[in-house]
């Protein structure tokens, strides 16, 4: 069983609810990406809040990789899941010491 940070819970949580809204089957790709700028802000602010991964270059990262995953999510429903997200989460960074 793998350990998650309060960053990578809250940035799952993120997906799985925009997923679950009921206007979320009907955004294109492009709808999704332009997401990226407030993505970027929620994630900037919750480094702040859990004092985890405070650099902007990991916050770009994450929230490239949310996009990523909402994107596929879009694409198959059967991504929308709790483990899959976190498991593609947990790969950001994975070979980079962000600290």
């Amino acid at each position: 069983m793998m350990n998650y940070n309060a960053l990578t819970i809250h940035c799952a949580s993120f997906c799985l609810d925009m997923t679950a809204t009921a206007q979320f089957d009907d955004l294109t790709e492009e709808d999704i990406v332009e997401y990226l700028p407030e993505v970027y802000e929620l994630i900037r602010n919750r480094q702040s809040d859990v004092g985890c991964h405070s650099s902007r270059d990991y916050a770009d990262w994450l929230a490239k990789a949310i996009i990523r995953i909402l994107v596929l999510c879009n694409k198959d429903r059967g991504l929308r899941n709790c483990n899959w997200i976190l498991q593609e989460l947990a790969l950001v960074g994975s070979d980079v010491n962000w600290r």
